[in-house]
């Protein structure tokens, strides 16, 4: 479980009490798409993981062949991103709307952990990892349900 969410779950940490200082790189860059208000396939479009030494050492798991241009190699980041949005709904950080109606935290919550909100196979996409074969093909890999996600005020005020 995301080390916030399991420190809020038990008290520890409020909306109000939280900085950017207290988030992961992966926190910062869906809060950064929240701020944006992005629809949740671009969260995961524009997610590349950050090499820097410190987070290299950390976050090796998710390094590897530069392959972040590829849509139908996205889909391993499907997971954490989820969790991470996930984390960051319960915290009141961030919310989910239709179009433009907003959601309510449960429904917000089963569309963040639907890897089908996140990403489909692209059979016309460059790379096709065999691992990939196994997702269903979408006839319209464009067409995702219109999810997107907001900064809360809670959200926007982290920096305060």
């Amino acid at each position: 479980m995301d080390r916030l969410v399991s420190e809020n779950l038990q008290g520890a940490w409020t909306p109000d009490h939280l900085k950017w200082r207290d988030l992961t790189p992966i926190q910062h860059a869906v809060m950064i798409d929240a701020l944006e208000s992005k629809p949740v396939p671009l969260v995961l479009v524009g997610y590349v993981p950050l090499v820097t030494a410190a987070f290299e050492a950390s976050h090796a798991w998710l390094l590897g062949a530069d392959d972040s241009a590829f849509w139908n190699s996205k889909w391993k980041y499907v997971p954490e991103l989820s969790a991470v949005a996930g984390s960051l709904l319960a915290l009141g950080l961030i919310d989910v709307y239709l179009g433009n109606d907003p959601l309510p935290r449960a429904q917000a919550r089963l569309v963040l952990a639907d890897s089908r909100n996140w990403w489909r196979f692209d059979p016309e996409d460059e790379v096709d990892p065999a691992d990939t074969r196994q997702y269903p093909v979408d006839e319209n890999p464009s067409a995702f349900p219109e999810y997107w996600i907001y900064a809360t005020e809670a959200g926007r005020r982290l920096g305060e």
